[in-house]
């Protein structure tokens, strides 16, 4: 189940994914490759607590929006709320989204 005020849209992030540059990357390539990828794998986490845990899902979001306001990283506060299972469990998915985009 998919908590109120979460999107998870994989089209969405698979044609940002598709939109990045391919060849030799630049500084501001490379910073918003990374900044992407993060962003895919911090949205699987949150859609793998969605389905798994709804307290921590709230827990999650409630993070995020605090990071936003404070300007802190959302990484820690996601990796500190969801645990290290989980966040290897999303890593695995992100590779995977990756690697299609690559074939």
């Amino acid at each position: 189940m998919q908590a109120e005020g979460t999107c998870f849209n994989l089209q969405h992030i698979k044609s940002e994914i598709n939109k990045m540059h391919v060849g030799v990357p630049d500084a501001r390539t490379s910073l918003l490759s990374k900044k992407l990828v993060l962003f895919l794998h911090i949205r699987v986490v949150l859609m793998v607590l969605a389905k798994e845990d709804e307290e921590l899902h709230d827990a999650a979001m409630r993070a995020v929006h605090c990071c936003k306001r404070e300007g802190v990283s959302v990484h820690r506060a996601i990796l500190s709320v969801a645990g290290e299972r989980r966040w290897r469990q999303a890593e695995q998915c992100c590779k995977l989204i990756l690697e299609s985009k690559r074939k």
